[in-house]
């Protein structure tokens, strides 16, 4: 994770290895950019110049430099409810089991299919598309796969967050001089 963020072409680049390449690069790099979306809705609540930034996530000791420390973080902040930070969860085991498997795994694998299966965000994001953030449905198909239900769960939940980091990403006034 870093202090930037990528644009458009390198995000597009990164997305198409979602889309094309193996399931196991599919559940890793998804899960980067759900944790890099996290990242900046939690960043988009605080003060920070880029040394506490680096001090909280990217330093040897860092208290936000795993994907659960900031998932339990945005839930704690209120960022997000119960189901979220379930989901959230799950896509970070699913990562977890494919970065750490020495054997080929796929979605197909029973055990992939399971965690897959415990996804709900992307089912309650298309029975409330009224709610601001919320992916409009027409925009995705509704997943036939354990592996389409993942990219379509980590499209949606990028989407949201990134949708509340510019919502509440305001710069904080400058503190007043004292005299």
């Amino acid at each position: 994770m870093s202090w930037e963020t990528p644009e458009g072409k390198e995000l597009n680049k990164a997305w198409e290895e979602i889309e094309v390449g193996s399931d196991r690069s599919a559940a890793i790099i998804g899960a980067a950019f759900v944790e890099d979306s996290l990242q900046c809705a939690l960043v988009s609540r605080m003060r920070l110049d880029k040394q506490t930034f680096n001090a909280l996530f990217n330093g040897p000791n860092s208290s936000l430099g795993s994907f659960s420390s900031k998932i339990s973080l945005g839930f704690a902040l209120g960022l997000y409810d119960l189901l979220l930070k379930k989901d959230l969860n799950w896509i970070r085991e699913i990562r977890n089991e494919f970065a750490h498997s020495m054997k080929p795994i796929t979605f197909e694998n029973q055990r992939m299919k399971s965690l897959a299966n415990n996804l709900k965000f992307l089912e309650w994001n298309h029975n409330n598309p009224k709610i601001p953030g919320s992916h409009p449905p027409s925009e995705f198909s509704f997943p036939d796969s354990p592996r389409k239900k993942y990219t379509n769960t980590v499209r949606v939940l990028v989407h949201s967050l990134f949708f509340f980091c510019l919502i509440t990403n305001r710069k904080h006034p400058d503190p007043p001089t004292l005299p």
